[in-house]
């Protein structure tokens, strides 16, 4: 059963508030607060890690197979979702974001939080959030709203999926940002 935005608002507070956490929160949810916790404030709005543009480009070069086959399907997704103040990314291994294709609204949103092409996405550097879980997982997840560990990023919502190569190495993840 899918928790509604108020209840994980006030599972997240009562998590920040008293380390206290919520028998009905995601295991995986519940994982990276317990990680996030010891080693970041939730109130935090210091920049992400973001890589200079002669580093994106020569970290997407790198990443040229992944990319020639994320953006085409890309842009498949967001033929659908056009219009819905969402975007489509994809982030390399380590987390980079490499690509962004979505609504301008959105996109422009995103980049006033620091989420732009060549920020870090990992949890160390932006807390919970679907991508970075994504690949340590190794599955399928989703991130709603309060289910961010740090505040500032409540107002998104993304689902992601890991990409493996054909030995089932992590090469990136795939997913969608709309609003919450």
């Amino acid at each position: 059963m899918m928790k509604s935005l108020v209840h994980l608002y006030q599972a997240w507070e009562s998590f920040i508030s008293s380390h206290q956490l919520d028998p009905g929160i995601n295991v995986f949810i519940a994982k990276s607060w317990e990680r996030c916790w010891p080693r970041m404030s939730p109130y935090a709005t210091t920049p992400l890690k973001t890589l200079a543009p002669e580093h994106l480009l020569s970290t997407q070069v790198a990443n040229f197979n992944l990319l020639s086959i994320c953006r085409p399907v890309m842009e498949d997704i967001y033929q659908y979702i056009e219009g819905s103040n969402s975007m489509v990314g994809v982030v390399d291994r380590t987390g980079f974001l490499l690509d962004l294709v979505g609504d301008e609204s959105m996109i422009e949103l995103a980049d006033r939080h620091g989420i732009r092409k060549g920020s870090l996405l990992s949890e160390f550097e932006l807390g919970t959030n679907a991508f970075a879980l994504s690949l340590m997982e190794r599955v399928p997840v989703q991130v709603r709203g309060p289910e961010h560990y740090r505040k500032q990023f409540h107002i998104f919502s993304e689902s992601a999926a890991p990409i493996f190569d054909l030995n089932g190495k992590p090469l990136g993840s795939l997913g969608v940002f709309n609003l919450a």
